[in-house]
């Protein structure tokens, strides 16, 4: 386990932070250097998953590559910073979906002359 190990000098965060979410997984965790964010710094979903990982430069600036999962955990973007700013994106246009984790089950409209049958997608089975 990571323990959250930030000191304060003079206000300023110094260390390892760990943040965590309300159910205890952990939302991100990285380096604090002179009250900015420095280092690799990884970023999880609600679930406990990788989401997003990249660096911070000396001066709490997003920079190189970073990388981003999309809700599959599939590599979904990579985001090139320099200084802070995106230097060069390359992403899927689309979401992933995986369609074998659809569950499609037949429903009945019910009702008057005219019943009509069709079927509905189940998102959650």
């Amino acid at each position: 386990m990571i323990e959250d190990s930030v000191r304060f000098v003079y206000g300023d965060e110094q260390g390892l932070g760990v943040s965590y979410f309300k159910n205890g997984n952990k939302k991100e965790y990285g380096q604090w250097k002179n009250g900015l964010k420095y280092g690799v710094w990884r970023y999880f979903s609600n679930e406990g998953k990788l989401n997003k990982k990249g660096e911070f430069n000396q001066f709490g600036y997003r920079e190189g590559i970073w990388v981003l999962k999309d809700s599959l955990n599939k590599f979904d973007s990579i985001i090139k910073y320099t200084s802070g700013y995106i230097d060069t994106c390359y992403s899927i246009p689309t979401d992933t979906l995986n369609l074998d984790s659809l569950n499609i089950q037949p429903f009945e409209l019910k009702g008057g002359e005219n019943e009509n049958k069709g079927s509905y997608i189940d998102m959650e089975g």
